[in-house]
C-alpha cells in the first residue's frame, strides 16, 4: 500500500503514528517515510 499525504507537519506525523500503531483493523508491517515539499492538488481519497 502507498499513502501520499500533504498537510501540516504535525498532522502528517499523527498519520504516521496511526499507521505504525496497533489499533487498526488492518496490519501494517513496515512504514517508510519520505518528506518533501508539498506539490498541492491533492484532495480526497482514492482506492485503487
Amino acid at each position: 500500500m502507498e499513502v501520499v499525504a500533504e498537510g501540516a507537519r504535525a498532522e502528517c506525523e499523527r498519520l504516521l503514528a496511526l499507521l505504525r500503531g496497533g489499533d487498526s483493523p488492518g496490519r501494517v508491517d513496515t512504514v517508510v517515510e519520505r518528506w518533501s515539499e508539498a506539490r498541492g492538488g491533492l484532495t480526497g481519497f482514492v482506492e485503487r
